[in-house]
């Protein structure tokens, strides 16, 4: 009997001791858990008919989402699960709309995304009206359903999900990346997957791993694509160079033009690489 409680103690606090490594691991790259839960209440509700071009975001822990609406204003919904109005700035500076929510001691542990709707900030803009976006958050998902000019985007946790755009850059240490039509795409993240539309003119992506997935480049500039762990997917390329390297996996690259005057070199340590199949 005493074996059998021993051994039952045993397993318990490996268990435990699984978890807590699994915790610290999470924070040492920069993780932030919370709740999602339907605590959080609107605590900011305001609309701006001031001419706007650009669009800049820093906060913490909080989702980002822009949505279109049917009016000549810019609306903005901050919700939180504390009232911390004191630490949510809005205005608008010589063309620019300014969001600053900086939340302090705002630690949580675990999300659970079945559980509801957490911190976000909701900005609600004219349909059809394309802004520069300027977004800086340590922590939540970032969704842009409206084509846009400029975009760059710096996230160290969490997922992005961006309609069109022009020039974009995008850095991020973990979470997926998806992406609709952009031209001059630059991304540098280190952990998830990369799916996207259409690149034009140019792209460089750094990857440690992931999978990134393409259904067509339009390239003008020579452009670049590494990946360390994940396979490379291109379904349909311009006319174009394609220079193709993996350490550890499989190449098949089809109507890759050695004269052309635009090249794109993928390479990979361990994935395979797919192009025009």
């Amino acid at each position: 009997m005493e074996t059998a409680t021993n051994i039952i103690k045993l397993i318990l606090l490996s268990i435990i001791a699984v978890v807590l490594v699994c915790i610290m691991v999470l924070l040492i790259n920069g993780k932030s858990f919370k709740f999602k839960s339907s605590n959080a209440k609107l605590i900011y509700d305001e609309s701006y008919t001031e001419e706007v071009k650009n669009i800049k975001v820093e906060s913490t822990s909080t989702d980002i989402k822009v949505v279109e609406n049917d009016t000549n204003e810019i609306n903005v919904k901050i919700y939180d699960e504390k009232e911390q109005k004191e630490n949510v700035k809005v205005k608008v500076n010589d063309g620019t709309l300014e969001i600053y929510d900086k939340k302090i001691n705002n630690f949580h542990f675990f999300s659970f995304g079945f559980i509801g709707q957490g911190p976000r900030i909701i900005i609600s803009v004219p349909k059809d009206t394309k802004y520069n976006l300027d977004f800086h958050t340590t922590s939540g998902d970032i969704t842009v359903g409206q084509n846009m000019n400029n975009v760059n985007i710096n996230v160290t946790s969490g997922d992005i999900d961006l309609k069109n755009a022009l020039d974009t850059k995008i850095k991020s240490t973990s979470g997926n990346i998806e992406l609709g039509e952009v031209s001059n795409l630059d991304i540098h993240t280190t952990s998830g997957d990369v799916k996207i539309k259409k690149v034009n003119t140019k792209v460089n992506i750094e990857l440690t791993s992931g999978d990134i997935t393409i259904n067509e480049v339009n390239l003008s500039k020579n452009s670049n694509i590494k990946a360390v762990s994940g396979d490379v997917t291109i379904d349909k390329t311009n006319d174009i160079y394609v220079e193709s390297h993996t350490t550890s996996g499989d190449e098949d690259v089809s109507n890759s033009n050695r004269k052309a005057t635009t090249e794109l070199k993928i390479k990979t340590t361990s994935g395979d690489i797919e192009v025009n199949k």
